[in-house]
């Protein structure tokens, strides 16, 4: 079962699809056919893109962040600042291929921790996005970004409904 999908920009006919225990599938004939992408990847609940560099490619899940810079063929684990935990969802900013947004939460039998958390190096370094004025400590859902205001970011909350800040995460 596909949990996450993305389509490479540049070529349209290539496809990524995450699941949960059969970890990351590429197509390059547009859904045709699929190829294990998997070697360090087994649960894959969310994909992104770079844009500007198809190439790279980020996927979230169990374990947390991981980059791949050769087009899903090899991956990198990218967890500097995110405690070790599953990771659900996983935005770019559409202007800034460099910062990217990630929501995460270990509720498997308890919900032991909850965040978002973001990145203006590629994942090189990760920092908790403060979430003051949130009423309530629930897993991250969903995230999106604003296209055309990239600091406009709205985040969805198990339970609570979904939240805006309009710099960023800063506050």
């Amino acid at each position: 079962t596909a949990l996450a999908l993305v389509i490479d920009p540049a070529n349209p006919g290539t496809l990524y699809a995450g699941s949960i225990g059969e970890g990351l599938f590429k197509s390059t004939n547009a859904g045709t056919a699929w190829t294990s992408s998997n070697s360090t990847l087994n649960a894959v609940m969310a994909l992104a893109v770079r844009r500007s560099a198809p190439n790279t490619l980020y996927a979230a899940g169990l374990g947390g962040v991981f980059r791949s810079t050769n087009g899903g063929t090899t991956w990198t684990a990218i967890n500097s600042g995110i405690p070790e935990q599953n990771v659900q969802v996983l935005v770019t900013d559409p202007s800034n291929p460099s910062i990217l947004y990630a929501g995460a939460n270990s509720c498997f039998i308890f919900c032991t921790f909850k965040g978002m958390f973001k990145t203006i190096n590629g994942g090189t370094n990760w920092t908790a996005i403060s979430k003051s004025g949130l009423t309530d400590d629930k897993p991250v859902q969903a995230l999106a970004v604003d296209p055309s205001v990239p600091t406009t970011l709205y985040a969805g909350f198990n339970g609570t409904g979904v939240f805006k800040t309009t710099n960023g995460g800063s506050k």
